[in-house]
């Protein structure tokens, strides 16, 4: 009938927190699934050249890390810092050495997630971007690499989140926290 606007469904409380159960249900399970693409076979290659030259790097003291990154690498040394202390805490294998990136490159799937909200996408929208990067060839194989490209990436999106929530909301803490990101990517690679 025209003039007469159409019932919408009743909002309740019950419904909201079943949907968001779901959305967070749904997720987890594209989480895991792309921490287990990216997982899978972690260890089975042999390092590549660039590989190689991050093991080497990161196999002195701190003092030799960060020389290794600067002057054989060409790059800041935050990611060698945070494989050499992986190394430390365990034994040096191809896992060890490529597990900052596979875990950087499965915690970027909820990051992206929450930015697409965060940028007014639906839940449809925001969970196939997420499923989209999950099962991305492309950010797999770069998550199983050695070297800081994807750490760079989840750094610059965490990042980017902060400041929209900053421009958002006008919290310092927002604001300082995108800053202090901003500067942790810029000590894992300069672009």
């Amino acid at each position: 009938m025209e003039g007469v606007p159409e019932k919408s469904p009743k909002f309740t409380p019950r419904a909201f927190m079943i949907q968001q159960g779901r959305n967070l249900g749904l997720l987890l399970v594209i989480t895991a699934m792309g921490g287990a693409l990216r997982s899978f076979s972690l260890g089975s290659n042999s390092l590549w050249v660039d590989e190689v030259l991050t093991a080497q790097s990161v196999r002195g003291g701190l003092l030799e890390t960060t020389q290794a990154a600067l002057i054989d690498n060409n790059v800041p040394p935050l990611y060698f810092w945070a494989v050499h202390l992986i190394l430390r805490l365990t034994e040096e294998s191809e896992v060890s050495l490529r597990l900052l990136s596979a875990v950087s490159g499965t915690l970027l799937i909820p990051l992206l997630y929450i930015l697409m909200k965060r940028f007014g996408a639906d839940r449809a929208g925001s969970l196939t971007a997420a499923l989209m990067l999950a099962i991305h060839p492309l950010h797999i194989w770069f998550s199983q690499e050695a070297r800081p490209y994807v750490l760079l990436l989840f750094l610059t999106t965490s990042a980017l989140l902060a400041l929209v929530a900053a421009f958002q909301h006008g919290r310092l803490r927002d604001w300082m926290l995108g800053g202090l990101l901003i500067y942790l990517a810029f000590l894992t690679h300069l672009v």
